[in-house]
C-alpha cells in the first residue's frame, strides 16, 4: 500500500468514527484525556548508509475541551549517535499540536483518532509535518490498559506509516507508568520503543 493510499485509508476511517459519534451521544469512558507526561525514547533509524540509533526526552500532554474532543501536544529533544543527513551526531528539537475525537465502543474501550502538525529545528535541516494515527484504548484490568493505533506521517519530504502497541500500568488514581514501541516503513525505516510516566488531573 502506498502512502497516499495510506492517507486516503486513515482519512475515510477517520470519517466514519466521526459519523458514528454524530448519530450517537459518547458514553462515559473510563480513560483519562486530561494528562501530562514525561518520556524517553530509543529509536533505530535505518538509512542507505547503516543504521543510526537515537535517544529522545520529552514532554507530552492532553486536555478535553468538550465529552469527545480533546486537544495535544508534545515537546522533545532528540539525539542521534552517528550521521544523519550529512551531520555527525546531529540533534533535533521537535515539537507537536493539534486534536482528537474519541468515542466509546464498550464499557472499557474507547476508539480514538486525531490528526497533529508537526515540527522539528534540527542541525541537519529543519522539517514540517504532520501525523494520523486511529486506534483503540482497552481497559484490560482494573490498573491495565493495552493500546494499540496504525499512523500515517509525513515528516517533510519523507512519508511513513505503521503500527504502535502500548501498555500502561497505574500506580495510583492520578499516577501511571506505560510502554509502547513502533515499528515504521515507507521512505523512512526503522523502529521506537519508549517509557513514560503520567499524571491524569
Amino acid at each position: 500500500m502506498n502512502f497516499q493510499n495510506t492517507i486516503k485509508s486513515v482519512a475515510l476511517t477517520t470519517l466514519m468514527v466521526a459519523s458514528v459519534a454524530v448519530q450517537a451521544q459518547a458514553g462515559k469512558s473510563p480513560f483519562s484525556y486530561d494528562f501530562i507526561e514525561v518520556g524517553a525514547a530509543r529509536q533505530s533509524v535505518e538509512t542507505a548508509a547503516a543504521t543510526v540509533d537515537a535517544t529522545s526526552y520529552g514532554l507530552a500532554g492532553s486536555k478535553m475541551i468538550s465529552n469527545d474532543i480533546f486537544v495535544l501536544g508534545s515537546f522533545a529533544s532528540v539525539k542521534v549517535d552517528g550521521t544523519l543527513g550529512g551531520v555527525v551526531d546531529p540533534t533535533s528539537t521537535d515539537f507537536s499540536i493539534g486534536f482528537g475525537t474519541r468515542f466509546s465502543i464498550a464499557p472499557n474501550a474507547d476508539l480514538v483518532a486525531s490528526v497533529s502538525y508537526d515540527a522539528s529545528n534540527a542541525d541537519n535541516g529543519d522539517s514540517k509535518g504532520y501525523t494520523l494515527p486511529i486506534g483503540i484504548r482497552f481497559q484490560a484490568l482494573n490498573n491495565v490498559e493495552i493500546y494499540g493505533s496504525y499512523y500515517a506521517k509525513k515528516v517533510g519530504d519523507s512519508r511513513l506509516r505503521g503500527p504502535l502497541l502500548g501498555a500502561s500500568y497505574s500506580l495510583s488514581k492520578e499516577m501511571e507508568i506505560g510502554l509502547d514501541t513502533t515499528r515504521y516503513s515507507g521512505d523512512i525505516e526503522g523502529a521506537r520503543t519508549a517509557v513514560s510516566l503520567r499524571y491524569n488531573f
